[in-house]
């Protein structure tokens, strides 16, 4: 013959630990953290939602309602800033023949992501020099090399001993 089992018994929550947890979700805590603040442990926490839909539907209003306040506190503390305009490189003189065989250079673009200016032989096959930098129109005073501009046209570097000078040189 089978002997009855009792019913589970089915216990309580305590008020103040289900109180501690939703104060703790209002302020952004995570379900680990907020059961951590109410004292139980986090498979505590959700049976007590899985069992009473209250404490569930109080825990999700929680969450939103202090999202809404954390939301209208940094909207308190924004300040509108006017969009940041990229500077343009500066124009500088460059130097209009070609380092490698003495003939003009053309200025041509291409589209990458936006339309970049570079510079070529205007003999290209032929000559296959190019550069994504202009030449400055003195050649290094060091080794003779061709010097180039640098991207932002603050410097210029000599493309064979690598020596660097300030733009105003």
């Amino acid at each position: 013959m089978r002997t009855k089992v009792p019913p589970k018994r089915v216990r309580l929550p305590d008020r103040e630990a289900v109180l501690r947890a939703i104060d703790a979700r209002k302020g952004g805590a995570t379900l680990r953290e907020a059961a951590g603040a109410a004292g139980v442990h986090v498979a505590t926490l959700c049976r007590w939602q899985l069992r009473f839909p209250g404490i569930r539907e109080a825990l999700l209003t929680a969450v939103e309602t202090g999202a809404l306040i954390r939301v209208q506190e940094w909207l308190a503390t924004w300040r509108p800033t006017l969009p940041v305009r990229k500077r343009r490189r500066p124009r500088v003189r460059w130097h209009r023949e070609c380092p490698w065989c003495g003939n003009g250079v053309v200025v041509k673009s291409v589209v990458l992501w936006v339309p970049v200016a570079f510079w070529r032989c205007e003999r290209w096959p032929r000559c296959e020099w190019a550069s994504w930098l202009p030449r400055h129109p003195e050649d290094c005073p060091l080794c003779g090399g061709p010097r180039f501009w640098s991207h932002s046209r603050r410097s210029v570097s000599c493309s064979r001993c690598r020596a660097r000078w300030p733009a105003a040189c």
